[in-house]
């Protein structure tokens, strides 16, 4: 029998993740990887992995990969991201230093260590967001970051300005909701805040700062 090729390993192990058979996955992945061992098909497995509860080994496959594939910025960042949900911010903000510091131009790298940086009470921060800013202010997740930490700053002007545009961007965003709403009760517009934090909590949609909102809320 002609062996399957890995494009239908692959395809194989699409539908058994849609399926959340993650362990049946986990061997449709591994045996396309062993094929033709790429970033993309790294992350696939790593995720197969993960699902199917094998912890240790997804992290090895992801360890073993960055170490031998040292310039693979996309699974770089694809770390980075899972260190950021496993709560390692220190490892995730170098991590996204690495990646920084090899493509400057990185927009989502500085925006998430931006975000990184001010969690960690760096003096950098500002600094990072305006980089991810200026290289595309359209993006209403950057403007967010930025807005945020300049309200944080004291900057509530310019803070407030580019949280409405990020809104006005992407108004099903609820963290970029959640930041203008905490942003207007901040200086002190309370009746707005209170509308979008009525507006927010009236969707049964999960967001990090949701008790933070409830909170808020409670206050005005």
């Amino acid at each position: 029998m002609q062996e399957a090729a890995p494009i239908g390993l692959v395809l194989e192990g699409d539908i058994l993740m849609a399926q959340q058979r993650y362990a049946d996955a986990t061997k449709a992945y591994e045996s396309a990887f062993a094929k033709n061992p790429t970033g993309p098909m790294m992350v696939k497995l790593h995720r197969a992995q993960t699902g199917s509860g094998k912890l240790t080994d997804a992290d090895a496959t992801l360890e073993r990969w960055l170490r031998n594939h040292p310039d693979d910025l996309a699974a770089l960042q694809f770390a980075a991201a899972e260190n950021v949900r496993k709560g390692q911010n220190k490892l995730a903000i170098a991590q996204y230093e690495q990646i920084v510091r090899k493509d400057a131009t990185n927009q989502l790298a500085l925006n998430n260590l931006a975000g990184l940086y001010h969690q960690a009470g760096h003096p950098k921060a500002l600094q990072t967001a305006e980089a991810a800013y200026k290289l595309n202010p359209e993006s209403p997740v950057i403007a967010d970051t930025l807005g945020w930490l300049l309200i944080e700053q004291g900057n509530t002007t310019r803070g407030l300005e580019l949280l409405k545009s990020a809104l006005a961007r992407a108004p099903k965003n609820p963290e970029i909701r959640y930041h203008l709403a905490a942003a207007q009760a901040k200086t002190g517009d309370k009746i707005n805040a209170r509308k979008e934090l009525e507006a927010l909590l009236a969707s049964e949609q999960a967001f990090p700062d949701r008790a933070a909102a409830q909170a808020l809320l409670k206050q005005l």
